[in-house]
């Protein structure tokens, strides 16, 4: 199994509990996360990614990244979470957010770039 297999498992078996856990309700009622719940939910997430991902340190990138991911999420009315933004060591083109705000973009969308748009 390749890097992402272990992870991919366990993000998968950590959605379908959650599903299981708060899928099945009585329909017609909405659940929602509490925002504890979600930050606790980002924390089991962060540590899967640190466990399996290398993630880029480099000032430059980061600060490049920050910049344009917080004048996006700038033009969200009321966060209810800081959106803090981070850069796997990944050739896949591929980004996705995790619970609490947590945004990843892997390093070969970023080198795929011509221009910013």
């Amino acid at each position: 199994m390749g890097k992402s297999g272990p992870l991919f498992f366990k993000i998968t078996s950590i959605l379908l509990i959650f599903h299981l856990f708060f899928g099945f309700r009585v329909p017609g009622k909405a659940h929602a996360l509490s925002i504890k719940q979600e930050e606790e939910l980002a924390d089991e997430f962060l540590r899967l990614i640190h466990g399996n991902y290398t993630l880029i340190q480099d000032p430059l990138i980061l600060s490049y990244v920050n910049t344009v991911g917080k004048r996006i999420a700038a033009q969200i009315p009321n966060p209810p979470f800081r959106f803090r933004f981070y850069v796997i060591k990944e050739s896949v083109y591929n980004a996705f957010a995790a619970p609490a705000g947590h945004i990843f973009i892997n390093s070969g969308l970023l080198e795929a770039m011509e221009q910013e748009s």
